[in-house]
């Protein structure tokens, strides 16, 4: 794992979460205030906290699909040039010369 993948996925669970966490931090603590805001301002609530995800996060998003993609794939390649090119170990040089 990487930083930017970390941060993709707590940046994806923020925006999902982060409406939910507020109010349950807050809890009841705006009940008196609210109905007078709602009376005289735009807003209905004391408290409130929303997420939006721009264009950046989409970038980094794709950035860290082929960051994981191209990792994946050298590991295999790598992983099947050191299996092709790995030395044989004693027991299977003595099978394969017939010695005890």
């Amino acid at each position: 794992w990487a930083c930017a993948d970390v941060l993709v996925v707590t940046l994806l669970l923020c925006f999902m979460e982060i409406g939910t966490f507020a109010k349950f931090l807050v809890g009841g603590k705006c009940g008196t205030v609210n109905p007078v805001l709602a009376k005289y301002t735009p807003y209905d609530s004391c408290f409130e906290v929303s997420m939006g995800l721009n264009y950046g996060f989409f970038v980094l998003l794709a950035a860290v699909v082929i960051s994981l993609g191209a990792s994946f794939f050298v590991a295999s390649e790598c992983a099947a040039v050191l299996e092709d090119h790995a030395e044989p170990d004693e027991a299977d040089t003595r099978r394969a010369t017939g010695a005890s």
